[in-house]
C-alpha cells in the first residue's frame, strides 16, 4: 500500500506534470475568453449613410421609352422623390449607389433604415438589388448582366429600422431567362457587389413616391462562427492529442497506464469516426426539409445513369417548383414558406418507391430520380404528386406546383436537367399547377 502511495505522490509532484496542468489551466482560461468574446471578436460591420463615399445617382425608366422621373430633394441626406408615369409597361425609378466591388459575402444581415412614402396600397412595396460582378456572367459593356440579387419589403415593414438576411435575396426569374442562367448557377452570390439599387416595388401605380434613407448596415462575421468554434475544437483536440501523447510516453513503462490509454484513444477515434460520420451525412441533407440536396442527390444520380448505361433500363427525372412561393413568403411569412417547403417534401418522400428519390435542388425546386421508369410512368407519377400537393392547401391558402418530366437518352446529366428544367418552365409558362414532358430528340 506504501508503495503504490509512493507513486501517486511521485506522479503529482512530478515537475513537469505540474507545469502541465497550469498549461492546461492557462488553456481554459482562453478557451472561455475565445467563447465569450468570440461575438464580439469576430463581428464586421460595413455602413453607408449620408456622407458615404460613395458616388450616387438616380435612374427612371426614361431609357426604356417611359416617362417616369426621379430628382434629389436633397442628395447629400440621400433623399429623392419619384413620379412614376403609365408609359412604359413597368414604370420604376431606382436610386443607384457605386459600391465598386464590395465583398458582401462574409456578412449575414442589412439593416436598412428607409423613410418612405408611396402609395398606400396593401400591395405597396420597395425593391433592393445587390448587383455582383460574376465574370462567368458577365458581358463586356452590359450594366445589365450583373447579377441581381433582389429582395422585396413590404412598405409597411420600413420607416424605422428593418433586418434582412442576405440568405433572404433571390435571382429574379426574368434575368434568369434573359442570360440563360443554367440552374447550378442560379443561386445568389455576393462576393463582388458593383452596386446597390432601391427601386419603386413590383406593379408600383402611377403617382408620386418619397424616398429618403438614412443607412444600410452590413453585419456579419469575419469568419463563420461554426469555423470559429471549430477551430477552438480542433485547437482543443490538438492539444488533448499531444497530452494523451505526452501521458503515454510517461507511463510506458506502467503496463496498467498504458492499457487505459490505449482504450481512451480507441473510444476517441470511434467517437472521431461517428461524428465525421455524422458530417458527411448532414454535408448532404437540406436541414429544412430532411430530404437530400444536391450534393447526395449527385451521387445518387451518377449511380443510377451507370446502371442504366449497363441495363439500358430507363430512367426518368422530375423537376417541380412550388407555384408562387415568392407570394407565400410575403403574404405569409418565411417561417409559413419553410412550412410548405416541409409539408411537399414529406409528400414527396410518401408516395415514392423506396428505388427513387427526392432532393430539394434550390429554393422552392425538388428533383425526384425515378429508375425503371418510362417517360409516360413518370408523367403519370408527377400528376399523382401535384394532385396530392394541390391538396396540401389550406382555407385561404391554396397550394400548386408545377412540374417538368423527361427520361435519359443519349445525352450528358447537363441536358438532362436542362430538357427538365425546360419542360418545368413550359409548365410555368402555360399557365402553372401542370405537368409538361420533354422527349428525347
Amino acid at each position: 500500500m506504501s508503495v503504490k502511495l509512493s507513486k501517486i505522490r511521485h506522479f503529482f509532484m512530478d515537475g513537469k506534470l505540474a507545469g502541465l496542468e497550469k498549461l492546461l489551466f492557462v488553456s481554459i482560461v482562453l478557451t472561455c475568453l475565445a467563447l465569450l468574446a468570440g461575438n464580439t471578436l469576430i463581428k464586421t460591420h460595413l455602413t453607408l449613410q449620408p456622407g458615404s463615399p460613395y458616388k450616387t445617382s438616380l435612374g427612371d425608366d426614361q431609357p426604356k421609352g417611359g416617362a417616369s422621373t426621379a430628382e434629389w430633394a436633397d442628395k447629400a441626406m440621400y433623399e429623392w422623390r419619384c413620379t412614376l408615369r403609365q408609359k412604359y409597361e413597368y414604370p420604376y425609378c431606382l436610386f443607384q449607389v457605386l459600391l465598386g466591388g464590395v465583398d458582401l459575402s462574409k456578412y449575414e444581415t442589412m439593416t436598412i433604415t428607409l423613410e418612405y412614402e408611396g402609395n398606400k396600397q396593401p400591395t405597396d412595396s420597395v425593391r433592393f438589388f445587390l448587383r455582383n460582378n460574376t465574370p462567368i456572367y458577365r458581358q463586356e459593356g452590359s450594366v445589365e448582366s450583373l447579377k441581381y440579387n433582389e429582395v422585396e419589403i413590404p412598405a409597411n415593414r420600413l420607416n424605422q429600422p428593418y433586418v434582412v438576411h442576405l440568405s433572404d435575396f433571390d435571382i429574379p426569374d426574368w434575368w434568369l431567362r434573359q442570360f440563360n442562367i443554367a440552374p447550378e448557377n442560379a443561386q445568389t452570390e455576393f462576393n463582388d457587389v458593383i452596386f446597390l439599387e432601391i427601386t419603386t416595388g413590383t406593379g408600383a401605380p402611377p403617382g408620386d413616391y418619397h424616398f429618403k434613407l438614412y443607412s444600410i448596415e452590413w453585419e456579419g462575421n469575419l469568419i463563420p462562427r461554426e469555423e470559429w468554434y471549430l477551430g477552438i475544437i480542433v485547437v482543443w483536440l490538438a492539444f488533448l492529442f499531444s497530452v494523451l501523447v505526452y501521458r503515454v510516453w510517461r507511463l510506458k513503462s506502467e503496463i496498467d497506464a498504458h492499457y487505459a490509454r490505449a482504450q481512451n484513444l480507441q473510444q476517441l477515434n470511434q467517437i472521431l469516426d461517428t461524428k465525421s460520420k455524422y458530417f458527411e451525412k448532414m454535408a448532404k441533407t437540406d436541414p429544412l426539409t430532411g430530404v437530400s440536396n444536391r450534393g447526395g442527390m449527385g451521387d445518387f444520380l451518377l449511380r443510377e445513369i451507370r446502371n442504366h448505361i449497363e441495363t439500358g433500363n430507363p430512367l426518368t427525372v422530375i423537376l417541380l417548383d412550388v407555384d408562387h412561393f415568392k407570394q407565400i413568403n410575403d403574404t405569409h411569412g418565411h417561417d409559413h414558406g419553410d412550412a410548405v417547403l416541409v409539408k411537399v417534401a414529406r409528400t414527396l418522400t410518401e408516395y415514392l418507391r423506396t428505388s427513387d428519390a427526392v432532393a430539394r435542388w434550390g429554393g422552392e425546386e425538388f428533383l425526384l430520380v425515378c429508375p425503371n421508369t418510362s417517360l409516360e410512368s413518370g408523367k403519370a407519377l408527377a400528376e399523382k404528386l401535384r394532385y396530392r400537393i394541390k391538396n396540401l392547401g389550406s382555407e385561404g391558402s391554396t397550394l400548386s406546383a408545377s412540374f417538368g418530366v423527361a427520361t435519359l437518352g443519349n445525352e450528358s446529366i447537363e441536358k438532362l436537367i436542362k430538357r427538365v428544367d425546360e419542360a418545368l418552365y413550359r409548365a410555368k409558362q402555360n399557365g402553372r399547377d401542370r405537368v409538361e414532358i420533354s422527349e428525347v430528340t
